[in-house]
């Protein structure tokens, strides 16, 4: 691949017992086995953990062992319980994405409607690699290479020894902000630790104790206590006309409410619209100006904005941040994005998301609910932003 990519790359063994920030120093983690495999409960975690912070497993029977596959259907069960392993169409990107490889087939995924989580091989694909890259064993270096793609937006890796997940400083809070994640139909949480990261970097830049819930009934929703609320999904949802009247009763209370349509879900944006918009009274939805507070400070919106293959999509308008403000009695109810923020919160990079890089996410956030509380330091204050990727 680093001939074929004119690029370096590079592999390490690690092991279960080393630090899951140390796991980071690569995006995909590699597990074979012939035989049984089970792994016990703090393991298991680890394995969460490192996946939930953006990284993907790729697991793999060698000699097309079942036990092994037994073993680690298992732990995707323990892992995930709400998420199948489930074979991938053919159609899939993982067939198709640069190479066209017509074998090996027959994978396996977990998906959480915005990436693999995990992809799993019932039949080996390390013997191949072993042999050598021979025509015949050419369909197993082109797989391997669409899921190095896929995994990396086509590539783009951080300097060895760095990591995406940041290290959570000893910080005296200035200032403290409730957020509450709501909970509905559509997928409400694809990225449980999307907004965890922000509070680590929020409370490491500007020493804002972020305090984020885990999703919560909008029928519990209360602008007291959480100032600020995030909605984001990949699916469609409905709400019951009780919830719509939480939410208009919130708005009505001053909560401002912050949503994203997560890999630009057009399903999503589309249930949004139809009951949420409508809600705040007297309500304007201008595109935000260009030299609104939100895209001024204090953290600068790095270049570039959006994720390579969106940002070739979009053409003369890359360069422009999109996010829409629901104005109501002058003050901002709404903070919407048709753009995923989701994904680029959690810190990783992957192709095929229609979205804000993860430096720009953590920037236009970070800089909003400074905005939306009334709590931006002054541009004299500016810290320095998080470093955009080589």
């Amino acid at each position: 691949l680093g001939r074929s990519f004119e690029r370096p790359l590079s592999w390490q063994v690690i092991s279960l017992d080393a630090p899951v920030q140390d796991w980071h120093d690569a995006p995909i983690l590699y597990l074979s086995g012939a035989g049984v495999c089970p792994l016990e409960s703090w393991q298991i975690d680890k394995l969460r953990q490192f996946v939930l912070q953006g990284g993907l497993i790729v697991s793999e029977a060698a000699g097309n062992n079942g036990d092994f596959t037994l073993d680690m259907q298992q732990t995707y069960r323990q892992m995930f319980p709400q998420l199948p392993l489930q074979h991938l169409p053919d159609d899939h990107p993982i067939y198709n994405f640069h190479y066209q490889p017509q074998e090996p087939r027959g994978l396996m995924g977990i998906s959480n409607g915005l990436r693999l989580l995990v992809l799993h091989a019932p039949k080996e694909l390390s013997l191949a690699l072993q042999l050598g890259a021979t025509k015949k064993n050419r369909p197993w270096f082109e797989l391997w290479a669409n899921i190095y793609l896929l995994a990396t937006d086509k590539g783009l890796l951080p300097p060895r020894g760095t990591s995406h997940w940041p290290k959570k400083q000893v910080i005296l809070p200035k200032e403290r902000i409730a957020v509450a994640r709501l909970k509905h139909a559509g997928n409400c949480d694809p990225e449980p630790l999307a907004w965890k990261r922000l509070a680590i970097l929020m409370g490491n830049r500007h020493q804002i104790d972020l305090e984020v819930s885990e999703p919560l009934e909008i029928l519990l929703l209360d602008a007291k206590l959480h100032p600020v609320a995030v909605m984001t999904g990949t699916e469609g949802f409905t709400l019951t006309p009780a919830e719509q009247g939480a939410l208009k009763k919130y708005f009505q209370d001053g909560g401002t409410l912050f949503v994203d349509a997560a890999g630009r879900s057009r399903s999503f944006d589309e249930s949004f619209r139809k009951q949420i918009l409508i809600l705040p009274e007297h309500a304007v939805e201008p595109a935000l100006p260009v030299d609104h507070p939100i895209y001024q400070g204090p953290d600068k919106i790095p270049t570039p904005i959006y994720r390579r293959d969106f940002a070739v999509v979009l053409g003369a308008q890359r360069h422009q941040a999109r996010l829409r403000g629901v104005m109501s009695d002058g003050r901002l109810a709404i903070l919407y994005s048709r753009e995923d923020l989701t994904a680029g919160l959690v810190g990783y990079q992957a192709s095929g998301l229609r979205g804000y890089t993860p430096q720009a996410a953590v920037a236009l956030m970070s800089n909003a609910l400074l905005y939306t509380t009334r709590l931006a330091p002054s541009p004299a204050s500016q810290p320095t932003t998080e470093p955009a990727p080589p």
